[in-house]
C-alpha cells in the first residue's frame, strides 16, 4: 500500500479471475495490461443495489476508463463494466460478473430538511470506508434532481458514495462538492450535492432492474459494519 491509502493493483491470484475476460474482455484485459503496482486514476465509491452484481456510483467517476475496478468491502476485486449512464443525473449503472454481498435499499422520497445523514465513502483515496454526518439541505437554484444539499464534508471520492438515513435507506447519491449553482456562506463552509432517491430509482427501473428489499441498518452502532455488505470501491484506470 502506498503513502495516504492509495491501491495498487494486486497480484493476478489476488484479483478477478481472469476467465472475466471472456464476458467482460475490454476491462479484464485492460487492466491485465497494466500490469502490477499500476494505481487508479480516479477513486469514487459505488454500492450495490442488487445482489445479482449491479453498482450504482457517479458518472463522471467512470466515463472514458480503459476499465473500471470494483473492491467490495466484502469480497475480492472484480472487474465491471457500464451497464447504462444518465450525464444528466451523474449517475452510471455498473455490472460485475460476481454477485454482491447485500443490496442497499433505495428510498421513496428524499429526507426533510435539517435531516442528519449518514455519507458514507472513501474520500481522498482513503482505503477503509469513512463515515461522515451531514444534513439535508435544499437550494431552489440547484438543479433539477440534484436539489438534496448535504451540509458538512463533502470531498474527491465521495462521488457515488450513498447518503444513509440512520435506519439505513439510502435518501441520495453524492455527485460533488459545492455546485457553482449554489453559493456558500460563512454557515456552510462544506456544502456538496446528492441525487434525489426518486430520480434514482427511476433511472434504475428504466434499465429494468428489479431493487432488492437489501440490508437493514439497525442502529448507529453497527452502521458501517452493515453498510459494509453493499459498500464498494470504485477505480477507474485511463487508457494510456
Amino acid at each position: 500500500m502506498t503513502p495516504g491509502g492509495a491501491r495498487l493493483l494486486r497480484s493476478v491470484p489476488q484479483r478477478a479471475a481472469l476467465g472475466a475476460c471472456l464476458a467482460f474482455a475490454l476491462s479484464a484485459c485492460a487492466i491485465d495490461r497494466l500490469g502490477e503496482g499500476t494505481e487508479a486514476d480516479r477513486i469514487s465509491t459505488g454500492f450495490a443495489v442488487s445482489q445479482d452484481g449491479h453498482w450504482l456510483t457517479a458518472a463522471h467517476g467512470v466515463t472514458d476508463c480503459a476499465a473500471i475496478l470494483v473492491s467490495p468491502e466484502l469480497g475480492d476485486p472484480v472487474f465491471a463494466q457500464i451497464r447504462a449512464i444518465d450525464g444528466s443525473a451523474d449517475l452510471a449503472l455498473l455490472r460485475t460478473p460476481t454477485q454482491a454481498n447485500g443490496a442497499a435499499r433505495i428510498a421513496a422520497s428524499r429526507p426533510e430538511e435539517g435531516a442528519q445523514l449518514q455519507l458514507i465513502g472513501y474520500p481522498g483515496r482513503v482505503e477503509a470506508p469513512v463515515v461522515d454526518v451531514v444534513t439535508a439541505r435544499y437550494d431552489p437554484r440547484a438543479p433539477i434532481g440534484r436539489r438534496i444539499g448535504l451540509e458538512g464534508v463533502v470531498r474527491p471520492g465521495h462521488s457515488g458514495a450513498p447518503v444513509l438515513s440512520d435506519d439505513g435507506w439510502v435518501v441520495g447519491v453524492a455527485i460533488q462538492a459545492l455546485d457553482a449553482s449554489v453559493e456558500a456562506t460563512d454557515e456552510t463552509p462544506d456544502f456538496g450535492l446528492a441525487v434525489d432517491p426518486a430520480l434514482v430509482v427511476r433511472f434504475l427501473e428504466a434499465q429494468g432492474l428489479e431493487l432488492s428489499e437489501g440490508t437493514n441498518v439497525a442502529s448507529r452502532q453497527v452502521f458501517s459494519e452493515a453498510a459494509s455488505r453493499f459498500l464498494a470501491r470504485v477505480e477507474c484506470y485511463e487508457p494510456g
